[in-house]
């Protein structure tokens, strides 16, 4: 898997988002999706063959200069609907990631602000060892298969495939408090 530069992201990504968003979908906790590609056809491409943005483990929040519109933590039956508020809009901005990995999408004049929720210098390993963290806080898909992939800190990697992409192209449903997989054929 290549890693690029954080400074080529979001030049990269505003090039490839050229339409409006549109297909704004929760799937669960504070996973949600977004799609930039061409929506013309009666049968949409799948989202993970598609442009679009895939939000994982990271926490975010939408918000204008004024007030906070939606957050991770709000209750998942609100988030489900809210999060529509993305659709129609154009993608004019990302800001450069910081050390920290928050990284900030501009949707006119609404602002999508996703960082992770702890520190992510280090995990520990089911061995109990130490090792770099890797956990997929965004994807950005690109059509061609290509997918980069927000880790923590200031990392982007660039490959085809990834967790998250995997996770957003089956069908799931909760029942009570647990998940379960409906089809497996993503």
């Amino acid at each position: 898997m290549l890693t690029i530069t954080e400074l080529d992201v979001p030049e990269a990504i505003m090039r490839a988002a050229t339409t409006r968003s549109w297909g704004a979908k929760w799937l669960l906790g504070s996973m949600f999706s977004v799609r930039f590609d061409p929506h013309d056809s009666a049968e949409p491409k799948p989202l993970v063959q598609s442009t679009a943005l895939l939000v994982g483990s990271a926490d975010w929040r939408i918000e204008t200069d004024e007030q906070v519109i939606l957050a991770c933590g709000d209750p998942h039956e609100y988030i489900a609907d809210a999060i529509k508020i993305l659709d129609g809009r154009t993608l004019t901005a990302i800001t450069p990631i910081s050390r920290g990995g928050d990284i900030t999408f501009v949707f006119d004049d609404l602002r999508l602000h996703l960082f992770p929720g702890y520190s992510g210098n280090v995990v520990e390993s089911l061995t109990g060892e130490e090792e770099p963290d890797t956990q997929e806080h965004w994807n950005f898909c690109l059509p061609c298969g290509d997918v980069f992939i927000g880790v923590s800190g200031t990392s982007v990697l660039v490959g085809q495939s990834s967790t998250l992409k995997w996770a957003f192209s089956r069908r799931w449903k909760m029942q009570g408090r647990n998940l379960h997989l409906l089809s497996d054929d993503g």
